[in-house]
């Protein structure tokens, strides 16, 4: 006897049942899945603010920060390679010089610092700028390093013997970023005189000044083949 009709109810056929069963396990295996998908809470690279990046190579970056630290970060395995500590501000500018494997740091406390992948300790310290060094860039053999700063200068550093080359000193010049053409001819300026500025680095002078833009001239880069110069406003 169907009992059900007997007080106003439904039964529910075996189908049914079964369909109910099957959903819930479905849901089950889907919230279980999102519980393993959801990744555990990963602690920041940096404990202050993020201030430039470099990339070295196609799995790991190189990072400063507010924390005065440089960090080295695998991204595919999201680890921190290693992290450098040395300088006594922030870490403004980071540069990865492939040819002699050395890492460069510029920062507020208007030094230069040369690191190496496999060791804690600074392997040099260039001295020679004012104010916070804001823009660093290698030629391409990574034999000479050119610097800016809030300084008004702009310098070319020996590398090997970390002497300085030329200081090039221009009213106003307050640097924001340097890039080095890769045929090593020359280099590109930017600046917060609204300005970017062309450098020979076969005689260390400077030959061009685009026309002042609007605003202030915040990074610049050159294309592979040199021919062209993109600048970013702020």
């Amino acid at each position: 006897m169907n009992f059900g009709h007997l007080f106003g109810k439904k039964s529910k056929s075996k189908s049914s049942k079964h369909s109910n069963e099957n959903e819930r396990h479905e849901t089950n295996a889907r919230s279980s899945m999102q519980t393993r998908e959801k990744a555990a809470p990963r602690e920041p690279i940096h404990s202050d603010g993020v201030l430039n990046v470099c990339a070295v190579d196609t799995s790991t970056v190189l990072s400063g920060g507010q924390d005065k630290t440089l960090v080295l970060y695998d991204f595919i395995n999201r680890r921190v390679v290693r992290r450098w500590v040395g300088h006594e501000h922030d870490v403004v500018k980071v540069l990865y010089g492939r040819v002699v494997n050395l890492v460069v740091s510029a920062s507020r406390d208007r030094t230069i610092q040369f690191w190496n992948t496999n060791s804690d300790l600074p392997v040099q310290k260039l001295l020679g700028h004012e104010l916070v060094v804001t823009a660093i860039d290698f030629n391409p053999q990574n034999s000479v390093l050119v610097s800016g700063s809030r300084d008004n200068k702009v310098i070319f550093w020996d590398v090997k013997t970390a002497q300085i080359l030329k200081t090039i000193m221009i009213g106003r010049n307050l640097s924001t970023d340097a890039k080095w053409s890769h045929d090593g001819t020359f280099v590109a300026q930017t600046g917060e005189d609204k300005e970017t500025k062309m450098y020979d680095t076969r005689t260390m002078t400077q030959v061009v000044s685009f026309p002042k833009k609007q605003y202030i001239q915040t990074s610049c880069d050159i294309s592979n083949d040199d021919r062209y110069l993109v600048s970013s406003l702020n």
